[in-house]
């Protein structure tokens, strides 16, 4: 059943009067994501945002909040059938101690690992036939967003994890949109394959010999167009060449 905003408000209160009994998994400057356990006992990942200057506001007035824009997102995929957390419900906040200006109440998956760290488990236990049907979800993940236009430059494996049935799931969709057609996105659809063959590189090292292989096999059942190729190509060198210099993570690996 969907969290009315009342009911949102009064539980993200609670953790604020609370907040040393919260286990905070993310916090950057504008966001923060915690587990917590409400007054009936039910453990729910909250995602809040403080996003009190004019963007903010823009986006809360004309409905793009990213809280709201990741809660339709995540409807968006669970019609898709692709795993996903189950998303309670999100409002916009009113009155926060901490200043929080909107809330997103999503399903605890329980300890999970992030794909790359699977990938690497894969590795060091040479499960290469595990790793390959992970590859394969991936695949039909990414073929679902393409097939049922949901787009999302931030598609990587760091958005992806494992739970301990080791079924993967997609997380984090603040940055997708619902789109008519992916045909007038060529670039941001480019973005999106570039950014997820990037991190599956730096997952995969030092069997990069993968990532081409890789990137064939998404293309080939996705039926990606060559323009969109293109980009991603031309996306996933640029982001390999940044981390070398300015990371000095190094890699000979370029499509």
């Amino acid at each position: 059943m969907e969290w009315s905003a009342d009911k949102i408000n009064e539980t993200v209160n609670s953790l604020c009067i609370d907040y040393d009994k919260a286990e905070i998994l993310s916090n950057n400057k504008d966001k923060i994501i915690a587990r917590y356990k409400t007054s009936n006992a039910e453990t729910i990942i909250i995602k809040l945002w403080s996003r009190q200057h004019l963007g903010g506001k823009f986006r809360r007035l004309i409905g793009s909040s990213l809280a709201e824009n990741e809660w339709n997102a995540l409807n968006h995929a669970k019609s898709l059938n692709i795993n996903v957390p189950k998303a309670f419900g999100w409002c916009q906040l009113v009155n926060q101690p901490k200043n929080f200006t909107e809330a997103l109440i999503i399903e605890d998956l329980g300890d999970c690992r992030i794909a790359d760290e699977y990938i690497k488990h894969c590795f060091s236990e040479n499960a290469i036939d595990d790793l390959i049907a992970f590859e394969r979800s991936v695949i039909e993940m990414t073929a679902k967003m393409v097939e049922g236009k949901l787009l999302d430059v931030d598609h990587s494996l760091i958005n992806i994890v494992m739970s301990n049935d080791n079924t993967p799931y997609r997380i984090d969709f603040e940055l997708a949109k619902s789109v008519n057609t992916f045909n007038w996105h060529f670039y941001s659809y480019g973005k999106m394959l570039g950014r997820l063959l990037a991190t599956y590189s730096f997952a995969v090292q030092p069997q990069t010999y993968r990532v081409p292989e890789f990137f064939e096999q998404l293309c080939k059942d996705i039926s990606v167009p060559s323009l969109t190729i293109w980009v991603a190509k031309r996306h996933f060198n640029e982001f390999m060449d940044k981390q070398e210099a300015q990371y000095n993570i190094k890699s000979e690996i370029r499509l």
